[in-house]
């Protein structure tokens, strides 16, 4: 492993509050974004709990680890950068592992495993069998299961981390740009294949599991609610529109439980206990989930809005696309594609 050294963070702060152009604000809800300059480019980010960092990959195919300052208000700290070896060229995702937290997984889909490394030092511990070409990665955390989706978004296999075993694959139509979000709770196999051709949503006490639910309405972007099993969330492929998803009354199939329009297209999509955070180029808009209570009206209420780009420095960074997001504690993250530079944005109150 080896070790960068720190880094005076370049910061910029800035605050907003809800945006009067959306539907459902609520006033007072502020929100301040703080630009972190840091040692690598990163892609791929999740937040560690445990370790109280950013996790992701770097541009030269190593996993990296970054201690951000604990506040949006601490302008004066250093970040700290620790990168294990290099990883196999096509390591494509990172999952945080749900069995403590204190292990990280990366697919390495030309080697067809799944790489097990340790937070603490950053090194390989193992490799995990998951499957044809492991590409996208989610977990079952309530199974404790490992999901992979394959390259081509034909399969979906499990892996029983307590087994450390491959379950069997379940076949799906996803196709190369699909996205597996799986669920947060729950003792069974429950997930969803996301992607330009539709919405799949896949249940089982065991696997293989069974289609259950189908929409033909194309996702760019998706995210998993981490209260309600059933909830899913989307960004609806070319609109500016964002859904939830639910199991019909019947217990099969899925219906559309609210909606809204943030008024452009949503890149990424990350929701905690309360929020949906929706990325746009531009902004981050926080909606309220509203997991068992539903929407009344059949919309989805937005909280807050935030320009985040006003706290960019100028050039490159300024209009560099959000390649990734990561959702810490009551903090949401944004990495810029090619650029060594974190956003971190606080969570307004409800």
């Amino acid at each position: 492993m080896t070790r960068y050294g720190q880094f005076f963070l370049a910061l910029a702060t800035v605050a907003a509050i809800a945006s009067c152009s959306l539907p459902h604000r609520q006033s007072g809800a502020g929100m301040v974004a703080t630009v972190h300059r840091i040692d690598t480019t990163l892609e791929h980010p999740v937040y560690s709990a445990a370790r109280d960092a950013l996790i992701g990959l770097t541009g030269d195919h190593r996993l990296a680890r970054i201690a951000l300052p604990e506040t949006n208000h601490d302008t004066d700290a250093d970040t700290e950068t620790s990168v294990s070896d290099p990883l196999g060229p096509s390591a494509s995702s990172v999952l945080i592992s749900p069995l403590g937290g204190d292990a990280a997984y990366v697919s390495e889909p030309d080697l067809g495993q799944v790489a097990e490394l340790q937070l603490d030092d950053l090194q390989v511990s193992g490799h995990l069998s998951a499957g044809p070409a492991p590409s996208s990665l989610a977990s079952d955390t309530g199974a404790r299961t490992l999901l992979a989706l394959s390259r081509d978004g034909s399969t979906v296999t499990p892996v029983d981390l307590h087994r450390r075993t491959a379950l069997a694959s379940t076949s799906v139509s996803g196709g190369p740009a699909a996205l597996i979000e799986g669920a947060a709770r729950g003792r069974t196999i429950d997930f969803h294949v996301l992607g330009p051709h539709g919405v799949d949503l896949y249940t089982a006490p065991h696997a293989p599991a069974t289609r259950t639910g189908h929409l033909d309405i194309g996702a760019s972007a998706a995210a998993g609610d981490r209260t309600k099993v059933s909830r899913a969330y989307i960004a609806e492929n070319g609109t500016a529109r964002v859904l939830a998803l639910d199991t019909s009354p019947q217990g099969t199939g899925l219906d559309i439980v609210g909606s809204v329009d943030v008024g452009e297209p949503v890149r990424h999509l990350a929701a905690d206990d309360t929020r949906l955070y929706a990325v746009t180029q531009d902004k981050v808009i926080v909606l309220a989930t509203q997991s068992f209570t539903g929407y009344d009206d059949g919309t989805i209420p937005v909280v807050a809005a935030l320009d985040f780009r006003t706290a960019l420095p100028d050039g490159p960074p300024r209009s560099a696309a959000v390649s990734g997001i990561a959702l810490g504690d009551e903090r949401l993250f944004l990495v810029l594609e090619g650029q060594p530079y974190v956003v971190t944005i606080t969570a307004p109150a409800l």
